[in-house]
């Protein structure tokens, strides 16, 4: 009885959620910013390079605070809702940094405010987490527009980042097991980008390697990505290892269901595993619909025993056991559609697949020690993740149904994200979660 009452919980919050989206009125026209700049030499090389990557009509405008202090904002053109569509993929792919300037109309009229920080050179700004790629703007007062230049053609395009980092884990006392009280480890990671054929094809290579003084389990080698793309007019096709990430809240991403979990990297599971896939995008006036196809399971890495922080019974992660008989080759499917109108943005989605969340048995080696060891079911999963942006207000859902883990069950969790713009009377935007 729980359980069907549950269930129609969750089917009326969907049903009116739909409703709310499908009656609303749709923004026909939506524009991206790509970043500001205290140049405007700098605001229009970046912007010239925009032009490049992304195939569409970008300027720069200027955006006056309460001072007079100028900034200078890198803007496309007024965008149709597919070639919105189009346009935010290609930056998501490309990992640049950027939010939508709704109500352009209304930013005209309304007085001058703070902008957002800026930057003094033309280099891409890498999104920390890819859910606060697309926010909204706070309104400008455009007081002029630079003439674009011509975009220049080039063969090939080429980026490369190289990440070095040093890290160190400090405890006041040893573990209960006897573990060091100091953890130092060394990470790298290459970012490499290569694009041709007029940028309609490219190549992605992201391997990532760490090193630890301590765990052996968290000395390990990764390929976040390696995947080859081709994009057309109205799809994209991506083929090899990718991350994927869908959800839109901050605490905990219920919906994201594509990439498994590299725990060993840190514990709030934000570092996810490479995934071989089949990605097919198909953008239409009616939202974008992505087809998955997942080759293989990756296995959840877990801290070894002298590993901290780590369980407390340790976690043989490399002895797991499947429900499939396939075991870690079954090949897995996803189907995604999502959309926006306005301010709203909505996605559906289905997984059907060995779950990347494992259950755990508990064993003992033969040492006498126990052990736990992982086990993956096959799963069912439908979710839903919607947001709003009103203002500096952000509100955001995020819920799924799962089956088979072991029992069927619901879950959601909801919140919202507020900007103060200008704090203390400052350039600093203050991020309220």
């Amino acid at each position: 009885m729980t359980s069907r009452r549950a269930g129609s919980r969750a089917a009326l919050l969907l049903v009116c959620l739909l409703g709310l989206f499908v009656a609303l009125p749709a923004q026909a026209e939506d524009r991206l910013v790509f970043g500001s700049f205290q140049n405007a030499q700098n605001a229009e090389n970046w912007a010239n390079r925009m032009r490049s990557l992304l195939n569409v009509e970008v300027s720069v405008i200027v955006a006056v605070d309460g001072t007079g202090a100028e900034t200078f904002r890198v803007v496309t053109e007024r965008l149709e809702t597919a070639e919105a569509s189009r346009v935010r993929r290609i930056a998501d792919g490309r990992q640049l940094k950027y939010w939508r300037l709704l109500d352009i109309e209304a930013a005209r009229s309304a007085p001058a405010v703070a902008e957002r920080p800026v930057r003094t050179t033309p280099a891409p700004v890498r999104a920390p987490n890819p859910q606060r790629r697309a926010s909204a703007a706070p309104p400008v007062r455009p007081t002029e527009t630079i003439r674009p230049r011509a975009v220049e053609d080039t063969a090939v395009v080429q980026m490369l980042d190289v990440d070095v980092g040093a890290q160190a884990r400090s405890f006041f006392k040893e573990g209960l097991d006897g573990q060091s009280k100091f953890h130092p480890s060394l990470s790298i990671k290459l970012d490499y980008y290569r694009a041709w054929d007029e940028e309609r094809q490219s190549f992605t290579f992201a391997p990532f390697y760490r090193y630890d003084a301590q765990d052996d389990e968290r000395t390990h080698f990764d390929i976040r990505e390696g995947f080859w793309s081709l994009v057309g007019n109205d799809w994209d096709l991506h083929l090899g290892v990718k991350q994927v990430f869908w959800g839109v809240t901050e605490f905990n991403h219920l919906v994201d269901i594509i990439n498994q979990t590299d725990l060993v990297e840190n514990l709030d599971g934000e570092d996810k595993l490479g995934q071989p896939m089949a990605h097919l995008s198909l953008v239409r006036n009616w939202g974008i619909l992505d087809l998955h196809v997942l080759t293989g399971h990756r296995k959840r890495t877990f801290p070894g025993v002298d590993g901290r922080p780590r369980f407390y019974v340790p976690i043989d992660g490399d002895d797991a056991r499947y429900e499939s008989s396939a075991g870690a080759n079954r090949i897995d499917g996803a189907l995604r559609w999502s959309h926006h109108l306005g301010p709203f943005e909505l996605g559906l989605y289905h997984f059907n697949g060995t779950s990347r969340d494992p259950l755990f048995d508990v064993v003992t080696d033969e040492d006498g020690n126990t052990l736990l060891t992982p086990f993956y079911p096959v799963i069912n999963q439908t979710g839903i993740d919607a947001q709003a942006i009103y203002g500096d207000w952000a509100f955001k859902v995020e819920g799924i149904y799962r089956t088979n883990f072991p029992d069927s069950y619901y879950a959601f969790n909801a919140g919202f994200e507020r900007t103060l713009v200008g704090v203390f009377g400052g350039r600093a935007d203050l991020g309220l979660v």
